[in-house]
């Protein structure tokens, strides 16, 4: 729970602090939960320097390691794309040769939880959100990566603990908003939110 407190704080930290403390209370059902999407915020940011870290992605939800790969091959960065599969190849193949039994019971949790019912809905979700991403990496905007990773949760509900993945978007709108000259509080590092 520290560690994800810990994620969101910085994921929220360019927000001015009465918009960080409202987000961050609104990320209370992720920590209380104890999911990972503080994690995959913080992977989202770094992994545009270190594709590799990308690899957490498709080792934990695997629908969410396809944002990533999609935004690189939406972009044409083939070495970003090998670093993501390479780096993914490298620790599940160390990991299996360290305790391949748990692999087993993955592959069987997987299958277990393979709801019938909610395919369709959860192919269709995937498929938005993939679509959504490649738009974004033609046009180099970072903020749909939240988007994205939203919807190709593997259990889709917003309402609770899955919003907290667009915790991420400050972080990848603070780029754009750096650029402002007006001397707001742009400048600072922190994003205008008077107008929303």
């Amino acid at each position: 729970m520290g560690l994800e407190i810990a994620c969101l704080v910085w994921l929220t930290w360019p927000l001015a602090l009465r918009w960080r403390v409202s987000v961050l209370l609104l990320c209370a059902p992720e920590i209380l939960f104890g999911n990972i999407y503080g994690l995959l915020g913080v992977m989202v940011c770094l992994g545009f320097r270190r594709p590799g870290f990308w690899a957490f992605a498709f080792l934990t939800k695997i629908t969410i390691g396809l944002v990533g790969l999609v935004w690189f091959l939406a972009r044409r960065e083939w070495v970003s794309v090998g670093q993501v599969l390479g780096w993914t190849a490298l620790v599940a193949g160390v990991s299996a040769l360290v305790q391949p039994e748990l692999w087993v019971h993955w592959f069987e949790f997987l299958q277990g939880n393979a709801d019938s019912r909610s395919q369709v809905s959860r192919v269709l979700r995937l498929s938005l959100g993939l679509l959504v991403v490649y738009t974004g990496g033609r046009r180099d905007k970072r903020w749909v990566l939240p988007i994205g990773l939203l919807l190709a949760t593997p259990h889709f509900e917003f309402k609770n603990k899955d919003a907290a993945v667009l915790a991420a978007t400050p972080r990848l709108t603070r780029r754009a908003s750096a650029a402002v000259p007006d001397g707001g509080s742009e400048s600072r590092g922190h994003i205008d939110t008077s107008h929303l």
